[in-house]
């Protein structure tokens, strides 16, 4: 595969031994590769995590109790806020309220599956170094704008460490594009808006893509905005909004409050990744499959909810899967609620510590004539969160077959279009 660096006219090793002359400064390795310290670039990190899609890497942030082995084979891998209801048990909480976001509930049209084997890599650092004719970008969103539209090339961002404090989105006509961090906690991209502030839910996130064919690494995505209470009208504050086709994140981090990630639309794959937030953590009507990843709740005293998929018809291929993580975390929460009529999740083989209510699920806020379609179904989970005494009648306890099917990357269709690394 030919690979080009843009912004430097000669070859990388080139540029890399012109700057030992130049700066006589010592190498720090970096993903694989060497790059320079300066004299204003951040303080070097601790510790530093590269995903490996062939092996989970150990999570960065501190989980309470990790993820046990599976325990069965699985497949190779809103603005208002109505009122919440769980069924009555003996230790109910009392009832929480939750912002209602909106999404569409139709896929995308068909995006190429592939690219052509030419490679550009752009370069994104913190502090601003002038080499050649050109600047290496000091923003995220620069590096994108950069990408030429419509373009059938591989493109891959360069993000080295440090705090990027920007918004930022890749439109439909930039597709191929991959972000490559130096580690999920030393690469982070933050804003802090919210529904409040923007006017509408989607419009608070942080980093938006609506382009095929997305990938991103190593790196963290957080909205930094104050922890949302149950029932407080317009903090819904999304980190991450996926509205393309055939995205995939490794060893990344997403960080927020309501409505972490707005997994809205189109064929997705996390594996290895870091979630945190405390209500509607992960919603949307995206058909995504969910490996390896920690979901750490921050709920305060009050309940919170882990997932709000938003299918609308049975003919809908959408949902969500969560297959070999753990949910750790803080509060009294229900695993799934109904945010479209049919909506559907699945938990297989996870570890949940006691921070799940017993009834695990909700159909709220569907109307009662449209109730018991919903598709919530568990299999093979341990932990003390996972007892399925006291769950609502309707979740289905999937076989082994029913497990091995959702779990695949056939959900996803991922044969046609994760890479081969996968």
């Amino acid at each position: 595969m030919a690979e080009h660096v843009i912004l430097i006219p000669n070859s990388r090793y080139v540029i890399l031994a012109a700057m030992v002359v130049l700066l006589s400064s010592m190498p720090d390795p970096c993903h694989g590769q060497s790059w320079w310290s300066w004299a204003s670039s951040p303080p070097s990190p601790s510790a530093s995590t590269n995903s490996s899609t062939a092996t989970p890497p150990s999570p960065l942030y501190t989980s309470p109790a990790p993820p046990p082995s599976p325990s069965a084979p699985t497949t190779p891998a809103t603005p208002p806020s109505p009122t919440f209801s769980v069924p009555s048990t003996p230790a109910a909480p009392p009832s929480p309220t939750f912002g209602v976001p909106t999404t569409p509930s139709t896929l995308p049209s068909s995006a190429p599956t592939t690219s052509s084997t030419t490679s550009t890599t752009l370069i994104v650092m913190t502090t601003s170094f002038f080499f050649g004719p050109e600047t290496i970008y000091t923003s995220v969103q620069d590096a994108i704008d950069a990408v030429p539209e419509n373009n059938t090339d591989l493109y891959t961002i360069e993000i080295l460490s440090g705090t990027y404090t920007e918004k930022v989105s890749i439109p439909a006509t930039k597709p191929f594009i991959t972000l490559q961090g130096a580690g999920r906690n030393n690469t982070i991209i933050s804003y802090n808006d919210t529904a409040n502030s923007t006017g509408s839910t989607m419009k608070s996130a942080t980093f938006t893509v609506f382009a095929a064919n997305f990938t991103a690494r190593n790196v963290t995505f957080q909205n930094s905005a104050p922890h949302a209470v149950a029932g407080e009208t317009g903090a819904q504050a999304v980190a991450l909004r996926i509205a393309g086709d055939m995205a995939a994140f490794y060893g990344c981090g997403f960080i927020s409050s309501q409505d972490t990630i707005c997994d809205e639309e189109g064929r997705h794959y996390f594996r290895d990744c870091y979630v945190e937030g405390n209500i509607d953590i992960i919603w949307g009507n995206g058909q995504s499959l969910y490996e390896y990843t920690q979901i750490q709740s921050t709920a305060n005293n009050s309940s919170g909810s882990i997932t709000a998929q938003g299918r609308a018809s049975d003919k809908e291929t959408t949902g969500f899967t969560f297959v070999g993580g753990s949910i750790t975390g803080t509060g009294d929460n229900i695993l799934g609620r109904a945010y479209g009529l049919y909506s559907r999740v699945f938990f297989i083989d996870t570890y949940m510590e006691d921070i799940i209510n017993p009834v695990g699920w909700s159909d709220w806020p569907t109307v009662t004539a449209s109730k018991g379609h919903e598709h919530y179904g568990e299999y093979g989970n341990t932990g003390p969160g996972a007892n399925l005494t006291g769950r609502v009648s309707w979740m289905v306890k999937l076989t082994e077959a029913e497990a091995a099917n959702f779990s695949s990357l056939s959900f996803i269709d991922g044969s046609l279009w994760l890479s081969s690394q996968t």
